[in-house]
């Protein structure tokens, strides 16, 4: 069990650390690193650029601009995040990685 938590704990940790900093250089140059191509070729935002935005304007706890960059990813964040965390519970408990249903969990 030890083992799982630090292993859950080592990822996460790396996959937040890699968003902070990729999010740090962003603030420092004040635009995105990764240019889009698809808003490089039509001048339109595509829903990846939103999602960018939208963490941008989480961070900066400007909660209007994220619904506003993308609304459906900022509704769906919330359940996204419970989902997550019981995974890793799960995960941590039994070794498990398996999805299973917000409402409904089988009998084991």
């Amino acid at each position: 069990m030890r083992k799982r938590l630090r292993t859950l704990c080592i990822k996460t940790g790396g996959l937040l650390g890699a968003g902070l900093f990729y999010a740090f250089i962003c603030i420092l140059a004040g635009r995105p690193l990764i240019p889009c191509l698809f808003h490089t070729v039509t001048g339109l935002y595509c829903p990846g650029c939103g999602v960018s935005r939208m963490c941008l304007s989480i961070l900066s706890l400007d909660f209007a601009s994220a619904f506003k960059a993308n609304a459906a990813v900022f509704l769906l964040l919330p359940p996204g995040l419970v989902m997550a965390l019981r995974m890793a519970v799960r995960y941590v408990r039994t070794g498990s990685t398996r999805l299973t249903c917000l409402l409904y969990t089988s009998p084991s």
